[in-house]
């Protein structure tokens, strides 16, 4: 295993993520999640926020990412590192007992976040280790995680 300190702030400056995990609960979260993605691409981000949130309700991992992502950059929301953060954590956690629905970029995330100190976590290099491997198990690729 390589040291925690291979961790880079690069996964959090990369743009939303394109795709969502299918809904076994319906459709009515995905299309609420392709709203929200169609609204950050003509920058109207207030039906962005809306929509990913409501998608975020359902489980959908991807839109708890995304409005995450929308916190830390400040795009149409106050630019806010522990509302980012939580969302992250939204997105890592996926729904109860499905892995499936886990966002391996915002594990990644939290293990930077739990490595450097970032958006009101802890320097906690445990944490920042147990987020780093549940972000590779869960196809997240970086030179930290074992091939």
């Amino acid at each position: 295993m390589k040291p925690i300190a291979t961790l880079i702030l690069l996964s959090l400056t990369s743009a939303p993520t394109m795709s969502a995990q299918t809904m076994i609960d319906g459709q009515g979260a995905l299309d609420r999640f392709e709203a929200g993605m169609a609204a950050i691409k003509t920058q109207d981000y207030v039906t962005a926020r809306i929509k990913f949130d409501e998608a975020c309700q359902w489980g959908v991992g991807t839109a708890c990412y995304n409005l995450g992502m929308m916190y830390w950059k400040g795009d149409g929301v106050p630019n806010d590192q522990v509302k980012a953060f939580d969302y992250y954590a939204k997105a890592c956690r996926g729904r109860e007992s499905d892995n499936k629905y886990i966002n391996a970029q915002a594990c990644w995330n939290l293990a930077v976040a739990h490595s450097d100190g970032l958006g009101g976590r802890t320097k906690d290099l445990v944490r920042a280790m147990e987020f780093a491997d549940k972000a590779c198990a869960n196809g997240f690729e970086s030179a930290y995680c074992d091939k």
